[in-house]
């Protein structure tokens, strides 16, 4: 809960709503999490008065709900951010590929990650580019997964709030 009221502080400081869904256990990325988010999107939409983009952060086990939202409803999203996301690179086809083209998509991943290796986040992003997509990957070097669950927001905020 303390690091969801960190970014959510952070970034309702810079004019974005911060929502977390309730992709917690072990859903990974299954239908009732994507309803979940879509869910979640409606609700902020009918109370909210918002601007269309709509930015997704995914860690961890968070990767598999996020992709597969992105995938299932493209044309809500505008960026992801995967911070040492299991991604499952061998689901990943043309067709699957062809629906995020337009989304900003980046992984942040440290190299001394033993919960989500950092192998997952190399074996991704090499299935996308041969499939003609191109993810950027930064590496941070010596990194475990638990050093990034806050301590990359303000980059990630810049990566959301960034033209492209």
């Amino acid at each position: 809960m303390q690091d969801l009221q960190a970014y959510g502080e952070l970034y309702t400081k810079n004019n974005l709503i911060f929502a977390a869904s309730n992709q917690h256990g072990e859903n990974w990325g299954n239908q009732l999490s994507i309803q979940d988010t879509l869910n979640l999107v409606n609700w902020i939409k009918d109370n909210y008065d918002t601007e269309k983009e709509i930015y997704l952060i995914g860690f961890s086990m968070g990767g598999l709900p996020t992709l597969n939202f992105a995938t299932t409803y493209p044309e809500l999203i505008s960026k992801v951010a995967l911070l040492a996301p299991t991604t499952r690179a061998q689901e990943w086809n043309s067709e699957r590929v062809e629906k995020i083209k337009e989304m900003e998509i980046q992984i942040w991943h440290g190299t001394s990650d033993v919960n989500v290796p950092y192998s997952l986040s190399t074996t991704f992003v090499n299935k996308l580019e041969s499939l003609d997509r191109d993810i950027p990957l930064v590496t941070l070097e010596g990194k475990t997964h638990w050093d990034l669950d806050t301590e990359y927001m303000e980059d990630i905020l810049q990566f959301f709030l960034e033209d492209f």
